[in-house]
């Protein structure tokens, strides 16, 4: 329910965004961590335990989602590549031409941009690297949220 929380705030902020482009940053790191609690709520379903990196807790959704079965893995990836298959993709061709960027179409690769939102897009101030990609975010959501129903039918 919390994950669920933070999309509709990053939704909300996004929306915002658009008259005060201020909120687009709050809006990216309100969806990072909500999909840090969908991940850390999978990982809890599949080993009835809290996900750590060497004894402690950790951001890093990416990993989180490389600890799950290959099952639960593969049903999210699947998900995903049919959600960006459906997608009209009109606005991330706008977005690589005009920022000159390839912006990835795996979910692994889109976790692992979206995952370093705590450590990188926080810091966006700071001249440090390439540029992350924030994008997809719905389609994320939605794959971990079919994944979720898969698990536990009565999942809203």
């Amino acid at each position: 329910m919390n994950a669920r929380v933070y999309s509709r705030a990053s939704r909300l902020l996004n929306q915002q965004s658009v008259s005060e482009p201020s909120l687009l940053i709050p809006s990216m790191v309100n969806a990072a961590l909500s999909l840090e609690l969908y991940f850390k709520a999978l990982y809890w379903l599949e080993n009835n335990k809290d996900f750590k990196i060497d004894g402690k807790h950790s951001h890093d959704f990416s990993k989180t989602f490389d600890s799950l079965s290959d099952t639960l893995r593969n049903n999210i990836e699947n998900n995903f590549k049919i959600l960006l298959k459906n997608r009209d993709m009109k606005d991330v061709t706008i977005m690589e031409q005009t920022a000159k960027i390839v912006i990835p179409k795996t979910i692994k690769d889109n976790l692992d941009s979206w995952s370093q939102v705590f450590t990188k897009l926080r810091y966006v101030y700071e001249p440090k690297g390439r540029p992350i990609s924030m994008m997809f975010f719905p389609e994320l959501e939605e794959s971990i949220m079919m994944a979720l129903r898969n698990l536990h039918p009565g999942f809203i």
